[in-house]
């Protein structure tokens, strides 16, 4: 009852605020930010996009709809019922006004399927900088969004971002962590796959959940593992009394397989971030954790990244090289992350070659992705000289 009650006082503030300006002012202000969306690279790599036809007080989107239709495909909302439907935009003459006066398509319009969608633009009441949006209290928005994967974009006045927007219980982001371990060992020189070795009398994958689990204890974790492999890590827990619940899933024939499955157990309509971390990383710092979540909250896809000390040499298809700029290079390390349905979008698309990782599969949706300082003790445990280093980091 609290938080509907402040739901409704900031209703009327903003009510009030939007009064301050005038009609002119806010189409002004409006055509500003349909311009800086034009420029971004989730707009221009969209190919189907959804949108809305505003009311007064929204920021409005008539020009921009009439810029794009015949250029991209654009879907406006019908109300049916409790419920919005998406619908192809085929010119003003498919359009009558709906029930709140707002302009929307013809219930014979067609409807595009709803993994076309590539980018959801969506307005609201007030917008906090964790995600949190605030609607006309209806729950339109709320219950159509729970069912799409693309990324969404809230769009607004500046006065209508606010510190906080009063979020119910339910409201909450649940965020992930996709710990992928396929290793066999064989660098290793050992029959036990290297993340089951212990280092200081435990094996490496249960100190790398510990690590998230030191994070954030409500964070969901997802364990990707060979089928042939569950058998053995369930004997370990018990050996070990590790008790830090996960879940499993089947490890993939490749890097970009393991993590589309680790992906599939997160529900579509789950709204927050999810990690993709190498189990044999058990250094990551929970700072440098909590940098990559909230900076990919932010930015929507984030890696921890260490300059380079050595000296780097380019080695062409001949055999011959040169010196190249170490300062112009990055160590890339894990966790990377990545907003959800981002996430599911990007590992939705067929395989290729050149997804050397997960952020790789991210960039192919012509998506930026953000870099923030990584931790050097965040090693990738892979030889027994690796080991000889985790023994000494855990002295």
């Amino acid at each position: 009852m609290e938080t509907y009650t402040a739901k409704q006082a900031l209703r009327k503030d903003m009510a009030s605020r939007n009064k301050e300006y005038s009609r002119i002012t806010l189409c002004e202000l409006s055509d500003k930010i349909m311009d800086r969306l034009e420029q971004t690279e989730l707009f221009q790599a969209a190919s189907c996009i959804a949108l809305y036809h505003a009311i007064p007080g929204e920021v409005q989107t008539a020009g921009f709809i009439e810029k794009w239709y015949q250029k991209k495909k654009l879907l406006l909302p019908l109300i049916v019922g409790d419920d919005l439907r998406l619908l192809l935009y085929e010119g003003p003459e498919s359009l009558k006004p709906g029930p709140f006066g707002i302009l929307e398509p013809k219930a014979d319009g067609i409807e595009v399927p709803k993994n076309e969608i590539d980018l959801i633009i969506v307005p609201g009441v007030a917008f906090d900088k964790d995600k949190n949006r605030m609607g006309r209290g209806r729950g339109f928005y709320d219950r159509l969004l729970s069912t799409l994967n693309a990324p969404k974009v809230g769009i607004c006045f500046g006065f209508q971002m606010i510190p906080q927007v009063p979020v119910e219980p339910l409201d909450k982001k649940m965020d992930y962590v996709i710990i992928v371990a396929g290793g066999k060992g064989l660098r290793m020189g050992s029959e036990i796959p290297k993340q089951f070795l212990p280092v200081a009398g435990k094996p490496i994958l249960m100190r790398t959940i510990e690590r998230f689990h030191e994070y954030n204890p409500e964070l969901s974790i997802i364990l990707v593992l060979p089928e042939s492999q569950q058998e053995y890590w369930h004997q370990l827990c018990e050996e070990y009394h590790f008790d830090i619940k996960h879940q499993i899933a089947n490890g993939g024939d490749t890097r970009f397989q393991s993590s589309k499955n680790g992906l599939s157990l997160i529900p579509d309509n789950e709204d927050g971030v999810v990690g993709i971390h190498d189990g044999v990383r058990p250094f990551v710092s929970t700072d440098v954790i909590e940098e990559c979540f909230e900076t990919a909250r932010e930015e929507y896809a984030a890696i921890p990244v260490y300059a380079v000390t050595d000296t780097l040499r380019y080695i062409d298809q001949h055999g011959g090289g040169k010196n190249v700029l170490r300062s112009d290079y990055r160590v890339v390390q894990t966790p990377q992350t990545f907003d959800i349905g981002l996430a599911k979008q990007a590992f939705n698309q067929e395989y290729k070659e050149q997804f050397t990782d997960d952020a790789s599969v991210i960039e192919s949706l012509g998506c930026q992705v953000a870099m923030v300082e990584g931790n050097r003790e965040n090693i990738k445990i892979t030889t027994p000289f690796d080991i000889k280093i985790a023994e000494a980091l855990l002295k």
